[in-house]
């Protein structure tokens, strides 16, 4: 049986939001935290879901040119790049670190994209095997 990942998603309620929600309704595993703007996220955040044990974490933004705050997207590109270093500093495999763009009417490509992550979460296995 494949390892069952521990996934945070923290989505741009301007995005894709209710379809990443109506999924994380049917895992037990998936959390979703809903965010008025994915620029609102700091690499804060992202690493206190590390550090509470969670195998992967996904951010999810509006696509370029689409935020409805003007730059928030781009905002937290940097604050994922920074994540993803720190991750490196502790031996941590930055690959558990995703940001996707999606518009809300991305429905396909998000259930596509998610399905690809969920299974790159399964065979990176638990954040707590020995690194």
């Amino acid at each position: 049986m494949a390892y069952k990942p521990n996934i945070t998603i923290f989505c741009c309620e301007n995005s894709v939001y209710e379809t990443a929600l109506n999924v994380s309704k049917r895992h037990s595993n998936i959390q979703i935290i809903k965010v008025p703007c994915s620029g609102e996220i700091s690499s804060i955040h992202i690493l206190k879901c590390f550090e509470s044990g969670r195998d992967m974490v996904i951010v999810i933004a509006c696509i370029e040119e689409a935020c409805h705050f003007i730059n928030g997207n781009i905002k937290v590109g940097k604050v994922v790049e920074a994540a993803r270093n720190r991750l490196k500093e502790l031996d941590i495999d930055d690959k558990r670190l995703q940001i996707l763009n999606f518009a809300p009417n991305m429905d396909e490509k998000f259930h596509s994209a998610f399905e690809d992550i969920v299974l790159q979460a399964s065979e990176l296995g638990s954040i707590y095997k020995k690194r």
